[in-house]
């Protein structure tokens, strides 16, 4: 009946919950279990959409438990499925969750053509904080190559993205971008000012890096080591003075400025 449909509805929702809740809960065990047992109630009720987003989810425990074999498959399944309905952020999704698994896997080329892929048709969608964040990725990325241009070239790109509210909370993923290619160029000043910068901004945000990269580290689980990494190198390659004064330079930065300061050319200080 129409009752017991909805019911099957509602109780597979509230299923799915709970294992997003699990899963924040970093309980991998119970959230698989309870997203498994949401698949199989929107499976027989030949809910597609439902089951193509159930498949993305479980495909994040598998990322979280690094089971990179597992992960390919209930994705390019979910893909599969939003093709033949048409949906192109489900398309969209899919394509940013396989690259995210080449990115932790190193495979940066395959990675890097996913992530452009995805973010031609967000782009279309106009979902403006998942476009900054592929472009971050694609930033990393570049990073990892030593195509420092390439990255330079992407922060502009994610500077360029609407600056409304919602991708405020990125700008200091973007400074760390300029922070790391100074870096990687032995600009240790620069850098410095740029991490000072990009602290300052995280605390005033959200308090902080762990806060704030949460979203970030859920793809890519070593951005806080590789940022205090960064830091310690920069550190050690001034004078203690030296760094502690490029660090509170930059710390005092208005946002206005850090982002001009830092989207000047990476090649002269």
């Amino acid at each position: 009946t129409y009752r017991e449909a909805e019911y099957e509805h509602g109780m597979g929702w509230m299923l799915c919950k709970l294992g997003m809740t699990a899963q924040n809960e970093n309980n991998y065990p119970l959230a698989e279990t309870m997203l498994k047992a949401s698949y199989e109630i929107f499976r027989k009720a030949n809910n597609r959409d439902g089951t193509g987003w159930l498949l993305y989810k479980r495909a994040w425990i598998a990322l979280c438990k690094d089971e990179f074999g597992a992960a390919p498959i209930l994705i390019e399944e979910a893909i599969t499925t939003f093709t033949d309905l048409q949906n192109k952020s489900g398309i969209a999704y899919g394509l940013y969750l396989l690259a995210a698994v080449h990115q932790c896997r190193q495979n940066y080329s395959r990675a890097q053509s996913l992530f452009e892929q995805s973010l031609e048709i967000y782009k279309q969608l106009e979902e403006h904080v998942t476009v900054r964040y592929i472009l971050l990725h694609l930033v990393q990325i570049a990073i990892k190559q030593a195509e420092y241009s390439r990255a330079s070239s992407r922060l502009q790109e994610a500077l360029s993205v609407g600056e409304h509210s919602s991708v405020k909370h990125q700008h200091p993923f973007i400074l760390d971008g300029y922070a790391r290619i100074a870096l990687a160029l032995r600009q240790y000043e620069r850098s410095a000012r740029l991490y000072g910068a990009s602290e300052a901004l995280r605390e005033k945000l959200t308090g902080g890096i762990d806060a704030n990269a949460r979203g970030f580290l859920n793809v890519d689980g070593n951005y806080h080591a590789d940022y205090q990494q960064d830091i310690a190198m920069a550190r050690a390659s001034l004078s203690t003075e030296a760094f502690a004064t490029m660090w509170d330079d930059g710390r005092k930065m208005t946002l206005a400025r850090a982002v001009e300061y830092a989207s000047g050319s990476p090649d002269a200080e």
